[in-house]
Parts: structure tokens; sequence; C-alpha cells
């Protein structure tokens, strides 16, 4: 059976890589307001500080902040192009 995996980003790369540049807009809430370059650098920081290594790019159900998406089974229906195999 296929299965379905999420994107995670690593919390130690992205505050690596983004070094100086600005992190603003890396995460917004749900209304849709970007949070501040030093909001989202702090809350990687807790995250890093909770032990966590990974943080799910959107909404996954099951989700380890150590392996990311466990994967979900793919239903028939998404498995084919345009309604046919």
């Amino acid at each position: 059976m296929k299965q379905r995996v999420h994107m995670s980003m690593n919390i130690a790369g992205a505050l690596r890589n983004y070094g100086r540049k600005s992190m603003k807009g890396l995460i917004t809430d749900d209304d849709g307001t970007e949070w501040s370059d030093m909001k989202v650098r702090n809350y990687l920081q807790e995250c890093l500080n909770k032990g966590w290594r990974l943080l799910p790019c959107g909404d996954c159900e099951g989700f380890d902040h150590q392996k990311g998406c466990p994967g979900h089974p793919m239903e028939e229906t998404e498995l084919t192009e345009g309604g046919r195999k």
C-alpha cells in the first residue's frame, strides 16, 4: 500500500541556514498573521530546548518530533490520475 509522507523542517538546520537572514513569515498564526523574525527564532529555540529535532510543515496526525511523519495510507482514489488508473 502506498503512503503519503508529510514534509518536515530540521530546526537546527533552519537556524543555521538562515543565519542573519530574516525568518519573518516562516511561521504564521491560524489567522494568517506572520510571526516576526524574533518570535520565530525564539519559538525554534524553545523547540530545541524541548529536545525536538523536527517540525511538521503543515498538519500531520501522529507527527514525531524526532522521526517526522509516520506515513499515512493513501486511498485508492488518491492513486488515480483524473479518476483513471
